[in-house]
C-alpha cells in the first residue's frame, strides 16, 4: 500500500480561470478604492475577527449567498467568539501569575 499522497502538477497561472471572488466588497468613492480591508487599515484596526465583522456589516444582505438576517447572525457569532477569546486570554494571564 502506498501511503504517499498523490501529487498533481500545478497548472500554469495563465491557465487558471480567474474570477474576482471579492468584487462585491469593493467600491470606488470619489476616486478612492474602498473595501473592508482598506477601511480597517485606515482606522488602524488589525483584529481579524473585527475585520470579519466590518466586512459582513458593510455588505450585510448584499453578498449573494446569505440574506441580511444570516449576515447579522454571523456578525453576532464573530463578536461572541472575540469576547470568548478575550476571556481565554484573561484566564491565561491569571493562571500564569
Amino acid at each position: 500500500m502506498n501511503d504517499k499522497p498523490t501529487e498533481y502538477p500545478e497548472p500554469p497561472m495563465s491557465e487558471v480561470p480567474y474570477k474576482d471572488q471579492g468584487a462585491h466588497y469593493r467600491y470606488t468613492y470619489k476616486g478612492i478604492k474602498l473595501d473592508p480591508a482598506r477601511i480597517c487599515k485606515i482606522y488602524g484596526q488589525n483584529d481579524l475577527l473585527l475585520g470579519a465583522i466590518v466586512k459582513k456589516a458593510l455588505c450585510a444582505g448584499n453578498r449573494g449567498h446569505k440574506n441580511f438576517a444570516e449576515d447579522l447572525k454571523d456578525i453576532i457569532c464573530a463578536a461572541e467568539r472575540r469576547l470568548e477569546m478575550m476571556m481565554e486570554d484573561y484566564d491565561d494571564e491569571q493562571n500564569e501569575g
